[in-house]
């Protein structure tokens, strides 16, 4: 006789959700702190003009 059908455990969806959540959440703040999108300006629109970025003094 076939096993009957059960049902997904409610804590294994909840917590994957929370921490794929979290996981994305850490993600972003760290790159936040690492490499700040402000500091460069805007791209402009035309895909064949390249960004321009600050250049550092050596």
């Amino acid at each position: 006789m076939s096993k009957p059908n059960k049902f997904p455990n409610p804590f294994v969806l909840v917590g994957l959700s929370l921490s794929s959540f979290i996981i994305f959440y850490t993600v972003t703040k760290y790159r936040e702190k690492t490499n700040p999108a402000s500091q460069y300006p805007r791209q402009l629109d035309h895909p064949l003009v390249p960004p321009s970025r600050p250049r550092e003094n050596n």
